[in-house]
């Protein structure tokens, strides 16, 4: 994951102005399973397969440093610290002062709810241009 956010930070367009990134814990399904049941219901979904390659690219990227936090670093860009869910009343003030002109979730494991989608302009459904979608596809 650190290197497909890395690649995509690089192809960001050189006007646009990234104000913050949260970064949100991994985990799919949250703290509240034991790790035991963390990786039964991640096997029950995903497969063998799966859990083989996360588990190397978890293993890899604490032996080398290589994390998500660490691109945001690298890219010198304001992280965000958000103290519960991304739709907690909390956490929409705090987006809402920014004044995101567009929010953009990769692999995001929490849903993006009506209140936080209208918070920026661009995520608004009558203003997505599917043109600039499609120009700007990374």
């Amino acid at each position: 994951m650190p290197s497909a956010i890395d690649l995509f930070l690089r192809r960001i367009p050189k006007w646009a102005n990234i104000i913050g990134i949260v970064v949100l814990p991994a985990s799919p399904f949250g703290k509240k399973k034991s790790l035991f049941a963390q990786l039964v219901s991640t096997l029950n979904i995903f497969g063998l397969q799966f859990i083989i390659h996360y588990g190397f690219s978890k293993l890899s990227n604490q032996i080398f440093g290589d994390d998500v936090k660490s691109v945001v670093v690298k890219h010198k860009l304001p992280l965000i610290q958000l103290q519960s869910s991304i739709n907690s009343e909390d956490s929409l003030d705090k987006i809402k002062n920014l004044k995101p002109d567009l929010l953009v979730s990769i692999t995001g494991n929490q849903i993006f709810k009506k209140l936080l989608l209208n918070i920026p302009p661009f995520c608004k459904k009558e203003n997505i241009s599917k043109t600039w979608c499609l120009q700007y596809k990374f």
